[in-house]
């Protein structure tokens, strides 16, 4: 009876490749990600709001008021918006394992700011990126990690 056979050579390579690729899509890189979002925010304190986009825009500058009671208190008067005692744009945990990355302010207030208090008369100061801001960050580090990975 006529039969046909077929020998694979090098399976055990191929599966030890397949093994390797695997392991590489299960360590995402969302640490990467999370420090790539935590220098935007700390060029953002920099730039005091310039980075957003004409949504948000620059933050509100300092009331009078403010830049008044600093004076007194023996200061400049006139130091960057959010950057008194540095303790807002220092104070961040940057995380990141294989399911989940995140950027967190270690300062209570920093939601106050986020939002806007308007019957504390204190103005939205936006922090954080917009959600499309983030996404155009960090959708090549994740792009890039899978076309490596099955490279």
């Amino acid at each position: 009876m006529p039969a046909i056979t077929i020998r694979a050579f090098g399976i055990t390579e191929v599966k030890s490749k397949m093994r390797r690729r695997q392991a590489n899509l299960k360590e995402m890189p969302h640490k990467k990600a999370a420090v790539v979002l935590f220098r935007w925010i700390q060029k953002n304190f920099r730039a005091e709001g310039g980075l957003h986009d004409s949504t948000f825009g620059p933050w509100k500058p300092l009331a009078q008021s403010t830049i008044n009671r600093r004076r007194k208190a023996g200061g400049i008067g006139r130091p960057k918006i959010l950057q008194d005692t540095g303790n807002l744009r220092q104070r961040w945990d940057v995380r990141g394992d294989k399911r989940s990355g995140s950027v967190k302010s270690r300062q209570d207030y920093s939601g106050d700011h986020e939002r806007g208090i308007p019957s504390r008369r204190l103005p939205q100061r936006k922090i954080l990126p917009r959600e499309s801001q983030a996404q155009k960050l960090v959708f090549p580090i994740f792009k890039d990690h899978v076309r490596i990975s099955i490279r």
